[in-house]
């Protein structure tokens, strides 16, 4: 008789302590699934971020394209006033000015961000200040 009671307690302390483990169980799972989950977006973040900068990095390869150009022809114009044909010159910078506007007018129909506000402002004052 003592024995059985001495079972049936250790029974009890037994399935109290399997429901403790399973509730401990219960909540690392959930634990778990919520860092999977919070893996998850970081990773799909960090892809989103990825594309972001390759697209920032293109269009910086294309501002330093353009002004590459404007560059050299500040430099032609700068040594066609020095030999005397700034009307050459000019022509060509017209031509380049009516290119460079073509391609910003096709930029504007696109979404613009502060960036390309802002280096659009500085190519503009550029192409004012080589045209004066």
């Amino acid at each position: 008789s003592q024995k059985n009671h001495r079972l049936a307690k250790e029974l009890s302390d037994l399935r109290v302590r399997h429901r403790e483990e399973c509730k401990v169980v219960s909540r690392l799972t959930m634990e778990n699934m919520n860092l999977a989950s919070r893996c998850r977006e970081a990773i799909a973040q960090v892809a989103a971020l990825k594309k972001e900068v390759h697209m920032y990095q293109k269009r910086q390869n294309e501002w330093q394209t353009q002004m590459q150009q404007l560059q050299r022809e500040q430099h032609h114009h700068n040594i066609a006033g020095d030999n005397g044909k700034k009307k050459h010159s000019r022509q060509n910078s017209a031509n380049a000015d009516s290119q460079e506007n073509a391609t910003l007018s096709k930029r504007s129909s696109s979404p613009t961000t502060d960036l390309d506000r802002i280096m659009s402002q500085q190519f503009s004052n550029k192409r004012l200040d080589m045209a004066s």
